[in-house]
């Protein structure tokens, strides 16, 4: 996520990557961040600004088009902490949107389309990109929604030894146990119950002989 603050400075005109175009969704921009002045001037010094609101804002008054959204009540969402958490709230539509509203999902569906960039968004409907989301649960949306109205994520104990092995198997991680001579460090990771074992992650590496490497993940975030 880009810095607030040294975007607008660039939309004004300020350092050597200028932006010259604002997409802004459900934001109002000039009334949500720190010093007006600057943002209100970075506005001014887009050669386009395009919002997408429900609402007639300060920001989208100053807008050189303002495209219609929808609300919560017009189209199936998952609210899930921005992919931050794994706790899943299935709300369904309870209405279609009015007139010319267009949810963010169709917003950036055809943008991509109209780019040639369709792979990015290869879903057809917001739908099927739940019906994807939720593959792993074993059901599509409308099944999800009508079956939960929170799901979470069974807790377990010791879940990063089984996500270690799983990892290993795909090919996502690799397990050796290199550590320089006579280099120890203090404890990174203690998970016991009362009188339990003390477990150390240089333990868990020591004993998977592994290093675990970076993997590259989906920009979408899928339930588990």
């Amino acid at each position: 996520m880009a810095n607030p603050s040294t975007v607008f400075k660039a939309m004004a005109g300020k350092g050597p990557y200028p932006v010259k175009s604002l997409f802004s969704l459900g934001n109002n921009t000039l009334m949500s961040y720190a010093n007006m002045p600057l943002i209100l001037k970075s506005l001014l010094n887009q050669d386009l600004n395009v919002i997408h609101e429900q609402f007639m804002t300060p920001t989208a008054q100053l807008a050189d088009y303002v495209l219609p959204a929808d609300s919560w009540l017009e189209k199936p969402w998952i609210m899930e902490g921005y992919g931050w958490s794994s706790v899943y709230r299935p709300s369904q539509k309870a209405m279609e949107p009015p007139g010319e509203c267009k949810s963010t999902f169709e917003f950036w569906k055809r943008t991509a389309d109209a780019l040639g960039r369709s792979d990015v968004v290869p879903w057809p409907t917001l739908e099927a990109l739940y019906d994807w989301r939720l593959e792993k649960v074993g059901m599509g949306f409308e099944e999800f929604a009508e079956t939960y109205e929170v799901y979470a994520y069974r807790p377990g104990f010791k879940k990063y030894e089984r996500l270690l092995r799983d990892a290993e198997r795909k090919g996502r991680a690799e397990v050796v146990g290199s550590r320089e001579p006579g280099l120890r460090s203090a404890p990174l990771l203690s998970a016991r119950s009362a009188g339990g074992p003390r477990i150390y992650a240089e333990d868990v590496h020591r004993r998977a002989r592994g290093r675990i490497l970076p993997n590259r993940r989906s920009p979408h975030s899928r339930a588990a």
